[in-house]
């Protein structure tokens, strides 16, 4: 889901024959942060549960309409009947893990749910409950206490993984781009292992507890 609220380094939309653009939000310091968090939250929690409402009437037929000026005349239609909504996970990393869990908690859709390193200070306040499995796997150098307290509270059923020397920023595409270490560490992207080890070790956590799921 490509997030409107303000979170994104750039967004745009189409709307009213026009495309509109999303600049990344500058916090002010006279903003109040938690009140500010908690609207993107919630709001992107409403963007998650629409993006699949989208895909769930795509299966049964319904067709929105296509505004990509590039895809004109394909037929959305081909799309009805092909898709199995009775394993679907949602994941997110960060402020998208949070995303994840919010989600979850308003939407029975979801099988499972699978946060990464979630921030969880936006719905600090918020009292939600997921009832539905959630792995959550958090980085060395991410792991906060507050973090995972408010996932415990919040999910009724919680499998918790530690990725040893990781960072906060591994699960991102940057630091496979990046061969230069003092580039790395300057920037938050050095972990004390190998970015593959650490990757390789993510995925197989996904895939053993998806596949559990799943059976």
């Amino acid at each position: 889901v490509e997030h409107r609220d303000g979170s994104a380094c750039h967004s745009r939309f189409y709307h009213n024959g026009s495309m509109e653009e999303i600049k990344h939000l500058q916090m002010e310091l006279s903003d109040d942060e938690y009140s500010v968090r908690n609207e993107q939250a919630n709001q992107r929690a409403k963007e998650v549960i629409r993006c699949l409402q989208l895909v769930k009437n795509l299966n049964e037929g319904i067709q929105p309409e296509n505004i990509l000026k590039t895809e004109r005349g394909y037929d959305l239609k081909d799309f009805k009947g092909r898709m199995d909504f009775s394993e679907l996970f949602v994941m997110g990393h960060s402020f998208g893990g949070c995303t994840a869990l919010f989600s979850a908690s308003q939407d029975n859709s979801f099988k499972g749910v699978i946060c990464i390193d979630p921030w969880m200070f936006p719905v600090s306040k918020e009292n939600f409950s997921v009832k539905k499995p959630v792995l959550m796997i958090n980085t060395e150098r991410f792991k906060n206490e507050k973090n995972l307290q408010k996932v415990r509270e919040s999910c009724e059923d919680v499998t918790e993984k530690l990725l040893d020397g990781a960072v906060h920023l591994v699960h991102t595409d940057a630091p496979l781009l990046i061969d230069n270490d003092f580039y790395k560490s300057g920037l938050g992207m050095l972990c004390s292992r190998e970015t593959v080890e650490v990757l390789e070790e993510n995925h197989q956590l996904l895939y053993s507890w998806i596949t559990r799921m799943m059976s």
